[in-house]
């Protein structure tokens, strides 16, 4: 978006087209444009009051009645051509940077036209004298708000430039002067009473235009805090389903796999080797189903913040062990070597059991399942200042460099590990990155595809040394 759009948005209406409503930012920019028309009939509207008024009501016979008119009247023509042209460019097919950039020009072409206006009524109506000359205040908060910065400051400095051109062709005559007061001793009643005006229409418009900025700012503010309490009841709603979806698939898809282990034992011979490797492979994607099952509801029961029932001090050594002897057979199976390193001294973390074994379980069934026969796969834990390093390290296939910034996405497998092998769910790195977050540590990862892959787990070291948990929790 280029840079000259900025500022709250002026909606006055939620009754919006379609094309609105399916482009916001047109929309916001389209009631900014309209907003800063309505200002300018407000201020033909003034001017055509105040004419008459302070020579009439005022006595200000200096007043150059007829000169002001007619720049009324010019300023009238001027913004009606400005209503007409907002309609075209709101009807108008252009894409989000060509909109911008018209928008951006038109509100331009408004501003600096306008002070020129300005400039050629305050000279008609006293010049120097002439109090009005705040006005040119309300043309840089307006350029504040519809444009950048950098264009506000240049609107200032125009402003500043006409009006001491305007001054200094006065001075030394170039222009002929209209004051409205005579040079005297004291100032008439008609000029004080216009330069209490002048101050008092300054200060007012001014609350005026900062108060309409502040309830559209408070009014979108509103409109985002409704939309994100509404993305999160979405978020809420959604993750509750899921975990009753997937609590509900459990208990079948584990009697499915029990009955098709149970007719593989005792009907395998009758089947014949065909019959038998169906079976068997029904069986492996019945796992398969299972394991997605299990993590849909892990990752369900982190969204909706149930995961950390329990918070106590976990010994990690020997959850660590009792996890790594379940992945032994499965590591001598696939002929891949697994080592462990672990310091003397026991290292001690507060937080869930449960949550904690799923973290080591979920690293290292990765590394496992990832590393070519004949690899190896090392889990060791350290201390480093008050805090439990844990360190998965294999020799596998290794992370594509491209595809390291989104590996603990929900669902995401790299392209090389889908390759390697059929079976993973992509939301192991995705469920093992919230748990070290909800844990208060964090997860780090280094990779050389090919070369194998480097899980770093920092855990604080639990502030109140107690009995640890020694045995690692049941599954579900």
């Amino acid at each position: 978006m280029p840079d000259y759009l900025q500022g709250g948005a002026m909606s006055q209406t939620d009754e919006r087209a379609p094309s609105e409503l399916l482009n916001p930012r047109k929309a916001e920019l389209t009631e900014r444009v309209e907003w800063f028309i309505v200002l300018r009939w407000m201020a033909v509207a003034g001017i055509l009051v105040a004419v008459p008024a302070g020579k009439y009501i005022l006595k200000l016979e200096n007043i150059a009645e007829v000169e002001i008119l007619l720049l009324a009247t010019f300023l009238l023509l001027l913004n009606c051509g400005y209503a007409l042209a907002a309609r075209s460019i709101h009807r108008r097919e252009m894409d989000g940077e060509a909109h911008d950039r018209a928008i951006g020009l038109f509100v331009s072409i408004q501003i600096v036209l306008d002070l020129l206006i300005l400039t050629a009524l305050l000279h008609f109506s006293g010049g120097i004298q002439n109090p009005f000359s705040f006005y040119y205040v309300f043309h840089v908060v307006l350029a504040s708000i519809l444009l950048s910065r950098r264009s506000a400051f240049v609107v200032a400095g125009l402003g500043t430039s006409l009006y001491s051109i305007m001054l200094l062709l006065e001075h030394f005559g170039l222009v002929s002067l209209r004051p409205i007061e005579p040079v005297a001793d004291s100032y008439s009643t008609g000029y004080v009473a216009v330069s209490i005006l002048a101050i008092g229409s300054t200060l007012f418009f001014g609350v005026y235009m900062a108060t309409s900025i502040t309830a559209r700012l408070q009014k979108k503010e509103a409109e985002l805090a409704k939309a994100l309490r509404d993305v999160r009841d979405l978020e809420a709603n959604k993750s509750r389903f899921l975990m009753l979806v997937s609590h509900e698939m459990k208990s079948p898809i584990v009697a499915v796999r029990s009955i098709l282990d149970a007719l593989y034992l005792t009907s395998k011979d009758c089947l014949g080797q065909r019959g038998a490797q169906m079976l068997r492979r029904a069986s492996e994607r019945a796992d398969s189903l299972l394991t997605l099952t299990k993590d849909l509801l892990t990752l369900a029961r982190q969204q909706t913040g149930t995961a950390d029932a329990v918070a106590m001090p976990v010994d990690m050594l020997n959850l660590t062990r009792s996890c790594l002897q379940l992945f032994r057979t499965q590591a001598e199976q696939r002929g891949i070597s697994l080592r462990e390193d672990y310091p003397k001294a026991p290292v001690t973390v507060t937080g869930d059991p449960n949550s904690l074994n799923m973290l080591i379980d979920n690293l290292v069934s990765n590394a496992i399942r990832y590393t070519p026969a004949g690899g190896q796969v090392s889990v060791g834990w350290r201390v480093e200042e008050r805090r439990g390093v844990l360190s998965v390290v294999d020799t596998g296939i290794g992370i594509p460099e491209a595809e390291m910034p989104i590996i603990f996405q929900d669902f995401f497998r790299a392209q090389n590990a889908k390759k390697f092998t059929a079976s993973g769910t992509g939301l192991g790195l995705a469920i093992a990155k919230n748990i070290v977050e909800r844990a208060g540590g964090a997860i780090n990862v280094s990779s050389v595809e090919g070369k194998g892959t480097t899980f770093t787990v920092t855990l604080p070291i639990a502030a109140t040394p107690g009995k640890a948990t020694q045995e690692p929790p049941q599954g579900d």
